[in-house]
């Protein structure tokens, strides 16, 4: 981990996970980069839907951020 690097930006955890199950394993590796690193932003992905992705406050998940991943010819 990088805490207090102010060249990095954040961190992703997983890329492009498949499914809704990573979600417990994304919660682990949130507790533990921030126990590391209480600071930088955290990459949470959701495969291929947002809605996906669980509400924060269930995880009591913060300074995280999300994005989505199209391929050619899955839309």
């Amino acid at each position: 981990m990088a805490k207090g690097n102010p060249w990095i930006a954040g961190y992703d955890l997983l890329n492009e996970p498949e499914g809704t199950e990573q979600f417990e394993v994304y919660d682990r590796l949130y507790r533990v980069a921030r126990e590391v690193d209480p600071d930088h932003i955290i990459h949470i992905q959701a495969i291929w839907d947002p809605v996906d992705l669980p509400h924060p406050s269930f995880y009591n998940w913060e300074t995280w951020f999300t994005s989505i991943t199209f391929m050619v010819g899955t839309i």
